[in-house]
């Protein structure tokens, strides 16, 4: 394959290292393995979007092939199936653009590095860039096989895309506000604590005045 392949590089101090990839491409990287996959892309614009859009095209244009081969009868009734060649790719944490002399631009990524799944193990882009066949863009693309210039293809792969991007860090919003509400808690009840301490002071004096009287 020329549009997809495994390049080799190495990862120094968190900097990805490698000869040289496709121009305005895109680089995903597996920060765990150090492997590193190089996908045609196109891409002129350098912002979180632009790359979303860019591997989601890559990943839903792969998908419409798959299910195209897999669909015939012999593949049918013979139950042969093929798999998708990003499929490795997807196992990877971050995804990079390039400049138009194949130079990666890492400044310029989307990225899950770092970050852990429900069940603690680590985040994949495979998670977060996972089509399902309900989903408007899969429907349009995959099982209509609408162009990429359809305007509502065009419509339904930004705001899948857009999405995609405001979901990658979700999880640690959840651990914050589940943080906020324990805090919460606890700060209730050292206020209700202090109260009944307040309470039982004036209680105690009272009963020690009643003693004295009567002493």
């Amino acid at each position: 394959m020329k549009n997809f392949v495994k390049i080799n590089s190495e990862i120094v101090n968190g900097k990805i290292n490698f000869d040289g990839g496709m121009g305005r491409s895109l680089i995903l990287v597996n920060h765990v393995n150090g492997a590193v996959y190089n996908v045609a892309a196109k891409c002129r614009v350098s912002n979180a979007l632009a790359i979303a859009k860019s591997l989601a095209k890559a990943i839903l244009a792969v998908e419409r092939e798959r299910q195209s081969v897999n669909s015939t009868k012999a593949a049918i009734e013979s139950g042969k199936r093929v798999v998708s060649p990003l499929s490795s790719a997807l196992g990877c944490q971050s995804v990079y653009l390039t400049d138009k002399n194949g130079h990666i631009l890492q400044d310029v990524c989307l990225s899950v590095k770092d970050k852990m799944q429900l069940n603690g193990r680590p985040q994949t882009l495979r998670n977060v860039f996972r089509f399902t066949k309900n989903q408007q863009i899969y429907k349009l693309v995959v099982e209509q096989g609408k162009d990429w210039a359809d305007e509502a293809v065009v419509k339904a792969l930004n705001v899948w895309c857009q999405a995609a991007i405001e979901q990658m860090d979700w999880l640690d919003k959840v651990d914050l506000a589940i943080a906020a509400a324990a805090n919460s808690t606890e700060k209730e009840q050292k206020a209700a604590e202090k109260a009944d301490e307040k309470k039982q002071k004036p209680a105690e004096k009272s009963e020690g005045e009643v003693e004295t009287k009567a002493a």
